[in-house]
């Protein structure tokens, strides 16, 4: 395998990992602190996550047909692939709110 290859199955690995951790935090809160907005111009936790989980549908289809090529590809080299600080927050960000798909209020 591949560096690159072991570095794409690294990340696929931790995205499965930080999901699950996100869902057992969710799941210890109770319905009520996960619907309610600290004020009115603020989104509840449940309208956060709702939002992600929006995002997340429209753009993981492109990132795993994306891993998919590169694997199909075999693309190779000694180059580490490197996350810079915006792609390492959204994989954080968009594993924990996959992991956290709960009942909101009415959209808004």
């Amino acid at each position: 395998m591949s560096d690159s290859q072991s570095q794409i199955a690294a990340l696929r690995r931790e995205l499965k990992e930080t999901s699950r951790q996100a869902s057992e935090l969710w799941d210890k809160q109770p319905p009520e602190n996960l619907l309610r907005r600290p004020s009115e111009r603020k989104w509840s936790p449940a309208q956060c996550v709702e939002h992600l989980n929006i995002t997340y549908e429209a753009y993981v289809f492109r990132i795993d047909e994306a891993l998919h090529e590169l694997e199909a590809k075999k693309v190779g080299g000694s180059a580490r692939m490197m996350m810079n600080f915006n792609a390492k927050f959204a994989e954080v960000v968009v594993g924990a709110a996959v992991a956290a798909k709960v009942a909101n209020g009415p959209r808004f």
